[in-house]
Order: C-alpha cells, then sequence, then structure tokens
C-alpha cells in the first residue's frame, strides 16, 4: 500500500466490522460487503484496492458494480481502476457457499471456533499467521493487536465477487506469499 500511495496511487483500505470481539459476534460476510461499499460511495474514493487473506471476499464483492465501465453507465465519474489480491481467497460467491465451503469444509487447524462469544481464536498466532515477521518485537506487537474474525463472517454465504466482472478484465493482481502459513502458497495457488 506505501508503495502505491508515495507514487501517487490512492488505495482503499478499511477495517472490517467483523473483526474483533464485542459487536462482531453476528457480523456476516455481507455486512462487511456492504459497509466497505458504503464507506467508498461516503469518501467518493474509487481508485484501487488491495485485499488480504479473508477480506478479499468482502473486499471484491463491495467493488461489484463499480468498475469504470459499470460506474460511466450510470453517469459516475468515480470508479474502482483494480484490484490487488496478497494471499488472498478468491471465492466466486453468490451461489450461498461459505468460506468454511471454500476451504474444503473446515478451519484451519490453527483457527478454533469460541461459540459462545461468537468468534475465531487462534491460541498462538504468532507461529501459523506471523512466522515471517521479524524481529520477534514486531511478531508481539502484531499478535496483540490481532483482532478475531466473527464466527458468522466465515460461516455465512459469501457475496457475489467482482474480480471476474469485464470492468476489472485485466486489472486484477493477485500477490502471491511464499511463506505466508496463514493461508499456505498450495491454498494461494487453488484459489488463484
Amino acid at each position: 500500500m506505501h508503495l502505491l500511495l508515495t507514487r501517487g496511487r490512492p488505495v482503499y483500505s478499511a477495517i472490517l466490522p467483523s473483526t474483533g470481539p464485542g459487536n462482531a459476534k453476528n457480523v456476516t460476510a455481507h455486512v462487511d460487503a456492504d459497509t466497505g461499499k458504503g464507506e467508498r460511495e461516503e469518501k467518493r474514493r474509487f481508485k484501487r484496492k488491495r485485499k488480504k487473506h479473508k477480506s478479499g471476499i468482502p473486499g471484491s464483492a463491495a467493488a461489484y458494480g463499480l468498475g469504470k465501465k459499470d460506474r460511466e453507465a450510470v453517469g459516475k465519474k468515480t470508479s474502482v481502476l483494480g484490484q490487488i489480491y496478497i494471499a488472498s481467497l478468491l471465492v466466486k460467491g453468490g451461489d450461498g457457499g461459505n468460506i468454511v465451503d471454500a476451504m474444503g469444509g473446515s478451519l484451519p487447524p490453527h483457527i478454533t471456533p469460541d461459540k459462545p462469544s461468537g468468534i475465531l481464536t487462534c491460541a498462538d498466532p504468532g507461529h501459523p499467521l506471523y512466522s515471517d515477521v521479524t524481529p520477534l518485537l514486531f511478531q508481539n506487537a502484531i499478535v496483540n493487536s490481532t483482532l478475531c474474525p466473527s464466527y458468522a463472517s466465515w460461516h455465512s454465504p459469501c457475496p457475489r465477487a467482482s474480480w471476474d466482472q469485464d470492468s476489472f478484465k485485466g486489472k486484477i493482481a493477485f500477490i502471491r506469499t511464499l511463506n505466508d502459513t496463514g493461508i499456505p502458497l498450495q491454498f494461494q495457488d487453488m484459489f488463484m
């Protein structure tokens, strides 16, 4: 994101409502997508989007209908120019399936549901999620700031993605992370 911003390329990023304990308990993937779309409409920031891991699903859905051709057809001047996925889940959505279905029917082994609180937890997120972050001080800081995703967001139907719309043909980038233990390379390849 920093490289795009320093080169004058605006990037939209948002914290999903399904992350974090508290009011995230019943937040679905559709709510995440609607929030992302609403924030962009409000701020009139339509440039590039970047999505990492699970956020590729609501992020792409939030961009549905916001490509340049789609926006011009309704008389709008702003649009999403492209999408960047970083080790992200690319799920077409709109068919009733959820994130867990897309991952073969079960959660990754390092993620466990805490049904009473409505969130997914990771007993020790340092190793499976941030093993590539050094020094350990940085890894610990990231772990301490990690927000837990809503159980409902992983188990609710995925909204329809936008990455295969005509407006985004040739404007999608997928960055594979070779040592990502959160979404290992073989899963990244499977989703592309």
